[in-house]
């Protein structure tokens, strides 16, 4: 009798993993290849900078308040520090942003007073340095019409005196005020910055 082994051996292929078609160590044989094609063909430089400017804010206790009173003087300190290294003149940069394109430097002029007495520079708004200084007249007659982000409003003409010497401690640096004598037609926002 003839002895019938049998044997079975079975095959079985392992599963590949695929990714978009392209077995796996295709792409890592793309990506090498990559790798070597993109390599550095000069020296590195570097170019570090520090950026300078100022820093703004008002002081504690003089932010103007939302809503305002007619005939009523706000007044407003500003205060200064540079920032990365900065010091030197600037001066004050004022708009008067709103959300009424009516709202142009002629009306405005027409409603805005330096204090809450009319016949006392009608139609200005001031600003000074910080301090017992002289005021000066900010006249939105010579500003330009409309506010960046505003649908109406005035950018006031940035004035050559007065400047403020800026430094690397936060200081008061200007002081502005105004009184309203009449209503604009949109609601407004006195913005502030600082030119060289």
């Amino acid at each position: 009798m003839q002895d019938n082994n049998i044997s079975v051996r079975a095959y079985s292929k392992r599963p590949r993993r695929k990714f978009l078609g392209l077995p796996l160590f295709g792409w890592v044989v793309l990506m090498v290849a990559g790798f070597a094609a993109a390599q550095l063909v000069s020296m590195l430089i570097t170019a570090p900078q520090t950026v300078q400017g100022v820093n703004i804010q008002f002081k504690t206790g003089t932010t103007p308040p939302a809503t305002v009173p007619i005939n009523v003087n706000v007044t407003t300190t500003l205060q200064a520090q540079g920032v990365g290294g900065f010091t030197g003149a600037v001066k004050l940069r004022m708009a008067i942003g709103s959300s009424s394109a009516l709202d142009t430097c002629a009306s405005l002029k027409a409603i805005i007073a330096a204090t809450a007495n009319p016949t006392f520079n009608a139609g200005l708004p001031q600003i000074r340095t910080s301090g017992p200084n002289s005021w000066v007249n900010d006249d939105p007659a010579n500003g330009a019409n409309g506010v960046l982000g505003y649908a109406g409003g005035c950018t006031l003409q940035v004035l050559a005196i007065p400047t403020y010497t800026v430094t690397a401690s936060m200081a008061d640096s200007f002081d502005a005020r105004w009184a309203w004598t009449g209503f604009p037609n949109g609601s407004l926002t006195f913005v502030f910055g600082y030119e060289q």
